[in-house]
């Protein structure tokens, strides 16, 4: 069974007895004070959604992770693809 996989959105919820009873949630309350939109520092933009949608840092990870890639090739691929993206997808 997974448990834990959402938190609630609001402070008053997370101070539910559910949220306490178990220590390892504790990471997962923090989480939301972690969190950025995508292009953060920057705004919200389309090519920034973009680029989560196409899962270009998911992709980055599991290249190396999975398929064994050096972390600099991964990083390459993952620059040009978001530069592809930002080119032609409107970032504003």
């Amino acid at each position: 069974q997974s448990w834990g996989q959402m938190v609630p959105a609001f402070e008053k919820l997370r101070r539910d007895p559910y949220w306490q009873k178990n220590p390892s949630y504790k990471a997962v309350l923090e989480a939301p004070s972690h969190a950025h939109t995508p292009g953060y520092p920057g705004p919200l933009t389309p090519a920034a959604a973009e680029v989560v949608a196409t899962n270009v840092l998911t992709d980055l990870c599991a290249r190396v992770i999975v398929e064994g890639w050096d972390v600099e090739r991964a990083l390459e691929e993952a620059d040009k693809r978001i530069r592809d993206i930002y080119a032609t997808v409107p970032s504003r």
